[in-house]
């Protein structure tokens, strides 16, 4: 006959076997995700701090170079200038690095990732400005160049011959907050024999006397007939991001050029396929990272640091 004192211990014995192996299972179970999460770095895990650093102190040149390449070369020559900047950095980087870390890099933009589209309106003088799909809805001269917008590098025209009253005056109007914000709006009006420039936040921005004004939206400027340009206050120093920006009353500009890029979508209400490019207004960068314990890629996009 078995006591009650012995079938306690026979129940505590194969209790604590139970608890020990259910402890041996956790820590198999346990190394298990330890090792899923090492190889699934690109290096080992006393590494990982290292790595982040590297990949940060790479994004911020590249996002620095990238900048400063659009800053200093023409719309047809940035893809070409950037990819050279990008094999310089490449090969910076590589004797740095490669000398330090043992860790090489090579750096190539990647169109196919990119983000952003360029437009334009540059026909022969004499031009108005109209939608460039005539197909669309509504009237043709009224249309919307982009929507949800995050980043613009170019907007510039050159307007002549103005025409239009108070009821009907050629407009640009910025709406901030994806079109749900406060509005910017840029209007040119006849005077005498020039055109008056006036925004939302000033009037009569241009230099006086000015014909055939030439005007750059982003930077704020203002170029007339002679002399130097004036500024004035941008949508990008009043409103929030993303944009919607429209044109109407393109015909009362009886000859006017303009050139347009940025990110966001450029309505099939307003454009053909083929009435704009893809153009990187935010590159995409492809990243091989290469050395003795590690070997890995990544592509990265560099919005404008300015």
């Amino acid at each position: 006959m078995v006591s009650a004192a012995d079938s306690r211990g026979q129940l505590l014995l194969v209790g604590g076997i139970a608890i020990a192996i259910v402890f041996l299972l956790s820590i198999i179970l346990t190394n298990s995700l330890v090792v899923t999460s090492y190889t699934a770095t690109p290096e080992s895990a006393d590494r990982i701090e290292e790595v982040e650093d590297r990949e940060t102190a790479v994004q911020q040149d590249l996002t620095t170079i990238a900048t400063a390449v659009r800053s200093n070369t023409t719309f047809s020559d940035y893809n070409s200038s950037l990819n050279a900047s990008l094999r310089n950095y490449t090969r910076y980087r590589t004797r740095v690095s490669g000398s330090q870390s043992g860790v090489y890099i090579n750096a190539t933009l990647n169109r196919t990732a990119s983000e952003g589209n360029i437009t334009s309106q540059t026909g022969s003088s004499p031009t108005n400005f109209q939608r460039p799909d005539p197909s669309g809805p509504g009237p043709g001269y009224d249309w919307t160049i982009a929507n949800d917008v995050d980043q613009i590098v170019l907007f510039n025209l050159t307007l002549s011959n103005v025409i239009g009253g108070p009821s009907n005056t050629f407009t640009i109007e910025v709406t901030g907050q994806g079109g749900s914000g406060s509005s910017w709006r840029l209007e040119a009006v006849p005077s005498g024999g020039d055109i008056r420039i006036d925004t939302t936040t000033g009037t009569d921005v241009c230099p006086s006397g000015t014909s055939d004004p030439e005007l750059n939206l982003i930077a704020g400027t203002c170029k007339g007939s002679s002399g130097p340009p004036e500024n004035f206050t941008t949508f990008e120093d009043t409103l929030d991001k993303p944009y919607n920006i429209e044109i109407r009353n393109g015909n009362k500009v009886n000859d006017g050029k303009y050139w347009y890029g940025s990110t966001g979508e450029f309505p099939s209400t307003s454009y053909n396929s083929g009435d704009y490019s893809p153009y990187p207004i935010t590159p995409a960068v492809d990243l091989t990272y290469t050395g003795p314990q590690t070997g890995y890629n990544r592509t990265i996009m560099l919005e404008n640091s300015t």
